[in-house]
């Protein structure tokens, strides 16, 4: 076994922390080169399922939205949803609730909240 030199020990140190320091950049970079697309397209599909909403206003239109789209859903009668609320229902109303799964492969930014502080910081937003 070959026994390593203080210089090796020393430059191995400045290796790791010269890497550390490209990663922290790397990670800060996003921002500067999708030049807000990723925000804009976000943005854009959050609109779109706004103009929905009168669509969905109703159990009866949001029932023949999602059968004409075919998109699965599940339907709650008011009495399950007060004996035992799905996760994520606030309030059980007098009608029934359908519920359906939307999944999304987009992941626009991140969040870095200091709460203690009331700061939030919009990470490649």
């Amino acid at each position: 076994m070959i026994p390593l030199r203080r210089d090796t020990g020393r430059a191995l140190g400045v290796v790791i922390v010269i890497l550390l320091i490209i990663a922290v950049i790397g990670a800060l970079l996003p921002p500067f080169f999708t030049d807000g697309r990723c925000t804009r397209e976000f943005d854009a599909r959050t609109q779109s399922v706004e103009n929905l909403r009168a669509e969905l206003a109703t159990a009866d239109r949001a029932r023949a939205y999602l059968a004409a789209h075919a998109l699965p859903f599940a339907e709650i009668s008011s009495e399950e949803c007060r004996h035992s609320p799905p996760r994520g229902v606030e309030y059980c109303g007098d009608g029934p609730i359908l519920l359906t799964r939307v999944q999304t492969d987009m992941q626009p930014f991140r969040i870095l909240s200091a709460p203690m502080l009331g700061l939030e910081f919009y990470w490649a937003r």
